[in-house]
């Protein structure tokens, strides 16, 4: 193919204070589309859709591993995914495009 191409994904670390700023933010400026939480492995966790609040209880209080956010912000939607890890919280961020 001649335009293969990768999305473009960023990737942090982040610290208490910004993942409560980032719930913020999503909650204030965006349009939450979807939340999905992840046990561990290939086991999903509360299979069913979840308000972003109650993503937000289950991540901060480590029931799940993973959350996913998919948001609409200034017209375009974005993925986050959020999982906790050794080094702390890590966030990928991915903004969808229509790829044809």
């Amino acid at each position: 193919m001649d335009d293969e191409r990768l999305r473009e994904f960023h990737e942090a670390f982040i610290d208490p204070e910004t993942l409560n700023q980032l719930f913020r933010d999503l909650e204030g400026a965006s349009e939450v589309l979807a939340v999905m939480a992840k046990g561990g492995g290939r086991d999903r966790a509360h299979g069913g859709a979840l308000t972003l609040e109650e993503g937000r209880e289950l991540f901060l209080s480590k029931q799940v591993k993973g959350l996913q956010i998919r948001y609409r912000y200034e017209g375009a939607e974005w993925w986050d995914t959020l999982m906790h890890t050794p080094g702390g919280v890590r966030i990928i961020r991915i903004e969808q495009e229509d790829w044809e």
